[in-house]
């Protein structure tokens, strides 16, 4: 239920995927699926696309953001996704012969900074940054709008204003 941006990668973009926030990375979910084209005209046609495609899911515990999930989501072409802070993460789509979800979860979590280098996908695809209700404003950005490593896509609310009470 809480806000999220996505953003697609085209074959022309850069393939690198960044941390969103700041915070130890608690475990990933590598979620076998399709490799439909993640193109405009296939979004509109295959009913829950980003749900039906392979995924991988970061899930971090950020600083200031609480929990927050990036998902990369695989595509037609694209099934190889690598991740900075796990070198046992593996997409490819022919290795998993059960298509069971597999699950890692760290006992001492890896710390990464907003902007470190999150993953990698082998050509493009799409991210999406997931927040936990009340924590994040994100920016509205317009559809196909570029987005660069560094650019702010949201603010931070204070615990006061998302009506949080804790310490």
């Amino acid at each position: 239920q809480g806000p999220y941006q996505i953003v697609y990668l085209s074959p022309g973009d850069y393939h690198r995927v960044h941390m969103p926030v700041s915070g130890n990375i608690v475990g990933w979910h590598h979620v076998p699926g399709r490799l439909f084209s993640v193109n405009d005209a296939n979004l509109r046609r295959e009913s829950g696309l980003f749900a039906r495609n392979e995924r991988l899911v970061t899930l971090i515990d950020g600083d200031a953001t609480g929990l927050c999930a990036c998902v990369m989501v695989a595509a037609f072409g694209v099934g190889n996704i690598t991740v900075s802070y796990d070198a046992e993460v593996e997409t490819h789509r022919k290795q998993i012969s059960d298509g069971s979800v597999r699950t890692r979860c760290f006992e001492s979590p890896p710390r990464a900074e907003r902007g470190d280098e999150l993953g990698i996908f082998h050509l493009g695809s799409t991210a999406i940054a997931v927040f936990a209700p009340g924590r994040v404003d994100l920016l509205p950005l317009c559809a196909g709008t570029p987005v660069r490593v560094g650019q702010t896509i949201g603010r931070v609310l204070s615990l006061h204003q998302s009506g949080e009470n804790r310490p």
